[in-house]
This record gives structure tokens, sequence and C-alpha cells, in this order.
């Protein structure tokens, strides 16, 4: 990582300083102020860079596959012990693990299209990065309402009820992921 020079980290103090020290002032104020907007030098834009969150997109997807994953063979070992009440053919663990598989593999590939070669092309100009991603969210959006329609010819006797409690899990592991990460990231500074 880039050292700044003693005058830049001096600089960025006195710039965060006056913007905290008057916090009901908007930006747009400080503009009519007289302040003209600067371009970031390459030091600059390098503390900036520096002090934004990492990219967790793996991470996250790494964690909502382990939550499916985790949940199915917990159901899987419920059910082998026979606290279900039902016949043990372990129906419920595969809708369990069905409907975390709806979120998780269109997310993997919308992860992998998104750093593909087509989407690098569109990034070019702002307007082409927002539709290279509008076009994979919608090819995630509809890849997930293509595998929930098919989901009653691949997991013979499928429990509705174990498909949405995996769609729910991998949903919401993904912002509890999110909240422990800056959870995390506030304590060690």
């Amino acid at each position: 990582m880039q050292t700044t020079s003693k005058p830049v980290q001096a600089g960025l103090a006195e710039a965060r300083r006056s913007r905290s020290a008057d916090p009901s002032r908007f930006d747009d104020e400080l503009d009519d102020a007289g302040d003209e907007w600067q371009p970031l030098s390459p030091e600059e834009a390098s503390v900036w860079r520096a002090r934004q969150p990492k990219a967790v997109v793996w991470r996250l997807l790494g964690w909502q596959s382990f939550a499916v994953i985790a949940g199915a063979v917990l159901i899987w070992v419920l059910d082998a012990l026979g606290l279900f009440k039902r016949v043990s053919d372990f129906n419920l663990a595969a809708s369990f693990a069905y409907g975390g598989g709806a979120v998780v593999v269109p997310a993997v590939l919308m992860a992998v299209g998104l750093q593909g070669r087509f989407t690098r092309r569109l990034s070019t100009t702002p307007t082409g990065a927002l539709l290279g991603f509008a076009i994979w969210e919608g090819f995630k959006v509809l890849a997930s309402v293509i595998l929930l329609f098919t989901a009653p010819h691949f997991v013979v006797g499928l429990s509705w009820f174990a498909l949405l409690a995996g769609l729910l899990v991998a949903l919401k592991v993904h912002w509890l992921v999110l909240g422990l990460s800056q959870w995390r990231a506030r304590r060690s500074v």
C-alpha cells in the first residue's frame, strides 16, 4: 500500500474536519460558499480506496452456500432420527437444499458474469456499467423463478414449506454476514 505525504494527510484531515464541523450544512451549501470541486490526486485517491470496504461477494456466496448445506444436513439428520413423524424419505432436506440453491446458484452465475468480458466491455461508461448490472440482475431473477417453477419436477415429494425455508435462509444469511462484517470493521477501527 502506498504511503501518503504529510501535506496530503493534513489536507485530508482538514477537509474531514471542515465538513464535519457543521453537519447541518449540505454539500450544495458548501459548494455555494465558494469551495470549488477539485479532482483527487493519485495519492488522495489511493487513500480513499484504502478506506473503502473490500468486495465481499465471494465470501457472502460462500456463507450462503454453507448455511443452505448446513440446514439441509441438519434437517436430514433430524428426519433420520424420526423427529418429523414422517416416512424417512429425506424430502424435507432435498426441498430445503433446492430452495436455497434457487437463490445461491443464480447469484454465483451473476457474480461470475459481472466479472466477465462482456460486462467489462460494457463498463467503459457509467451507463454501460449500469446496463451490465441490470442484465445480470435480470438473468439472476429469471433463473431463480425458473428454478422455483421446475422444483416439483426435480424434487420428488416436494415440501413447499421446506423449499421456502431454504429460500429464506439463503436470503437472510446474506444480510447477517453483511451486518457482522460491518460490525467487525467498526470494532477494528
